[in-house]
């Protein structure tokens, strides 16, 4: 059989002159591919064994890759768990970036917010075990999550609906405090009344963000 490439292309010709033609995986993809795998195992067993019980070792052998490949995306298990935490919260931040979302006025968009970090929530069943893991993962974590929270501040404040003598960064970390405690008493009591949260979280934002 004749192997021809076509750019990404592989086309084989066996002895009877029939064509196949399959595709190749680019580079991008397997990388990806590897990455996708890594963050998967290593968010399992972070779970389950809790940072300092985990293995890399292990986390490579589940993700099917060498320990070495983990390196070289991440300088070691800190950085990793960053990762898988980074990962988590991208979920957080697509819900909260909606149009529904960004057009609701404040205090509304408050609530919007809290509910749509409970539902999200509701979807992680490690997400307990995860969050008590946050401390072990570098300071840069968490970044894209408070870029959002501080986005949907700026905006509040650019409407005249948020008090201006706030900064943004600062009111962001301080919401996402909030936010996280909110998040922390949920998983701990899931029986507590959802609405209850929301309401609770919204009156603490509006007292506190609400000009005038």
């Amino acid at each position: 059989m004749n192997l021809i490439h076509f750019g990404g292309a592989k086309t084989l010709f066996n002895g009877r002159n029939e064509l196949y033609s399959f595709r190749m995986e680019t580079p991008g993809v397997a990388q990806q591919k590897k990455s996708s795998a890594i963050l998967k195992a290593a968010r399992a067993h972070f779970a389950t064994h809790g940072f300092e019980a985990t293995k890399l070792s292990e986390v490579a052998k589940d993700a099917g890759v060498a320990v070495g490949t983990i390196y070289l995306r991440y300088a070691g298990k800190s950085e990793l768990l960053g990762g898988v935490l980074d990962d988590v919260e991208h979920a957080f931040c697509e819900a909260m970036d909606t149009p529904a979302i960004w057009e609701a006025p404040f205090p509304k968009r408050f609530g919007h917010i809290v509910e749509a970090m409970l539902a999200t929530a509701a979807l992680e069943d490690d997400l307990a075990a995860l969050m008590a893991l946050a401390a072990y993962a570098p300071d840069q974590h968490g970044k894209a999550m408070l870029r959002q929270i501080e986005s949907h501040i700026a905006d509040g404040i650019a409407q005249g609906t948020l008090r201006d003598d706030v900064d943004p960064a600062i009111a962001a970390r301080m919401a996402h405090g909030m936010r996280d405690g909110a998040m922390r008493g949920r998983l701990a009591n899931p029986d507590y009344p959802s609405d209850a949260v929301v309401a609770s979280v919204t009156d603490a934002y509006s007292r506190w963000l609400l000009a005038g």
